[in-house]
């Protein structure tokens, strides 16, 4: 295949990311991005203020620049006040529920962001999620199935966590349940009343004072939003002094739980509750904070006014990454729980595997909405199998010693290519998307150079040391990024099975090798015989298929690799 063929097939299948600089391109595409541009004041309402600290040389699109519902093409500056470390707080789940894919698609594409700000920037990332245990989902839940609240969250948090680990993202340093730290938000909220930007009621509710803090609408810019009676943030009560305000402490109700507080028995709201976790991990600024888009509006911006209004700082929060939601085909709506469009974590990988999953959530940007489908989900595995499949016969092929001459120069410069390239693309707002795509297409490049060649008795090592480099370093990229086994190394299974497959398989190439020969010489009746075992050879490599185990005859000789259930294509 012609390079100039093998750069159209990479721009056809990265169509939607037709704009991105492609580091393989000699003259450079136009970008999705555009450089960081400082946004005008809108209404006296304060920007993001750019940060002092050491500057990454990574450019983020920063939660402050969301306009709407549409991602921002505008990158920042990534500045952190550490040059060796960053801190960053992830809104974690409400624990009243199973974990659903949905919610799997945010953690893992921040996982990866996290593994390349580790594995490819040298970064120590210190991560603090809050596990939100006290809500009105969790009371409502707990009457339903008439249990304790705080036991049914707990019991959520572990298949969380456990969901988690099976999808291989990694754990936060710390976790931390709203349930314990209620004294802290009490404290929280009564600063916040005695500065005079919150406010208690008869009735024992506390509210957010927006008309003493001014900046509402800096993060979602949604400043129409906030004078509409039907926002979702707006408070109904009468008791508010504005239709802005909202709920730091609710009142207790009947049959609820409650703590008590000085201004009344009654339970925090859910944005002071992040509000106060990440004050107690990191003070009055945090480099990075996290979650899914829809939580930008009311969530996050609530988080910023009531923590820049307790800390009196210009910025608590530097850089808000902003994850697209998991959508079905056909659905307009986000994959959620209240919509009754999920599908379990556990259910998932029932049938597939963390690999095929992470995939799947890193095929498109992290900004950007994911549309699952099944016929990418076989894609995928198929995708998986067959990068699998590839890299193996490169282990083969260095394992043999270079027993045949290939044309290294291509693969040399493609490796060249990739070793500078993807800090360049990581810098770009992490375009994880893009360098999938260039790991697929070298793969190919190196099928292509292993196939239908000639063997011989003199060994090349030159050629091995072209193959094991270039295999070596895409192995070692798909590990940075977050996956198990994607690699071409023999899956582990025991020394007896092991050598099992290897009679069963060294039995059949000896038959196939037998019938081949009576093929060429014998008469038409040793045809026929030569072609039923044959097909009895193809019979039994499907069902060790079936089994896990991948057979690949090739023109040298059959090469086999163990492949988990997940990679296999329906």
């Amino acid at each position: 295949m012609q390079l100039t063929m093998i750069y159209r097939s990479c721009l056809q299948t990265l169509r939607f990311h037709s704009k991105c600089y492609l580091s393989f391109m000699h003259t450079p595409i136009k970008r999705q991005y555009s450089e960081f541009v400082p946004l005008e004041e809108t209404e006296g309402i304060k920007t993001w203020l750019k940060p002092e600290g050491y500057n990454t040389g990574i450019r983020v699109a920063n939660g402050y620049e969301y306009f709407g519902k549409h991602p921002s093409k505008t990158l920042c500056p990534l500045i952190v006040k550490d040059p060796q470390n960053i801190t960053w707080y992830s809104c974690g789940p409400t624990v009243y529920d199973d974990t659903h894919i949905g919610h799997a698609c945010t953690y893992v594409r921040l996982d990866a962001i996290r593994r390349v700000l580790t594995n490819f920037f040298g970064f120590d990332v210190k991560m603090v999620m809050g596990i939100t245990d006290v809500d009105d989902k969790l009371i409502i839940r707990s009457q339903l199935l008439n249990k304790e609240m705080q036991a049914m969250a707990q019991h959520y948090e572990i298949l969380f966590q456990r969901d988690m680990c099976l999808l291989n993202v990694l754990p936060p340093h710390q976790y931390v349940r709203v349930s314990e730290i209620i004294p802290h938000i009490i404290s929280f909220i009564d600063k916040l009343i005695k500065d005079g930007h919150a406010y208690a009621t008869p009735k024992g509710d506390v509210w957010f004072n927006t008309n003493k803090f001014t900046d509402v609408g800096r993060l979602s810019r949604m400043y129409e939003e906030f004078e509409m009676q039907e926002n979702p943030w707006v408070a109904k009560s009468q008791q508010t002094r504005s239709k802005r305000d909202f709920a730091l402490w609710k009142a207790a109700k009947p049959s609820e739980p409650y703590w008590d507080a000085p201004w009344g028995k009654g339970r925090p709201g859910w944005h002071v509750e992040c509000s106060t976790i990440g004050t107690l991990a990191f003070g009055s600024q945090i480099d990075i904070h996290s979650g899914g888009r829809d939580l930008c509006f009311p969530h996050h911006e609530c988080e910023l006014l009531q923590s820049e209004a307790y800390h009196g700082c210009d910025q608590w929060v530097n850089y808000f990454l902003h994850t697209g939601p998991l959508v079905l085909k056909g659905d307009t709506s986000k994959m959620s729980k209240s919509f009754g469009n999920t599908i379990l974590v556990s259910d998932f990988l029932q049938k597939h595997s963390s690999d095929l999953f992470r995939y799947l959530a890193l095929s498109t940007s992290y900004q950007m909405d994911l549309t699952y489908t099944e016929f990418d989900i076989y894609r995928i595995g198929k995708q998986i199998r067959r990068s699998c499949n590839i890299l193996s016969k490169c282990h083969n092929y260095i394992n043999k010693g270079g027993n045949y001459n290939i044309n290294t120069a291509l693969i040399t410069e493609k490796t060249n290519l990739m070793e500078t390239g993807f800090i360049r693309l990581l810098q770009k707002n992490f375009r994880i998307p893009v360098i999938l795509s260039i790991l697929r297409h070298v793969e190919y490049l190196l099928e292509e150079s292993l196939t239908d060649v000639e063997d011989t008795d003199v060994q090349y090592p030159s050629e091995v040391g072209c193959i094991q480099r270039a295999t070596s370093f895409i192995e070692d990229v798909y590990q940075k990024l977050g996956f198990v086994h994607m690699n071409g190394r023999t899956r582990q299974v025991d020394g007896q099975t092991h050598q099992i497959i290897k009679v069963n398989l060294d039995f059949r190439r000896n038959v196939r090798n037998f019938a081949k020969e009576m093929l060429k010489s014998g008469n038409q009746e040793q045809k026929t015989k030569a072609m039923e075992l044959l097909s009895e050879s193809d019979k039994m490599r499907s069902s060790l298929n079936k089994l896990g185990v991948t057979v690949k005859d090739d023109y040298h000789e059959t090469i086999w690799t163990y492949t988990e259930k997940d990679f296999r294509a329906y």
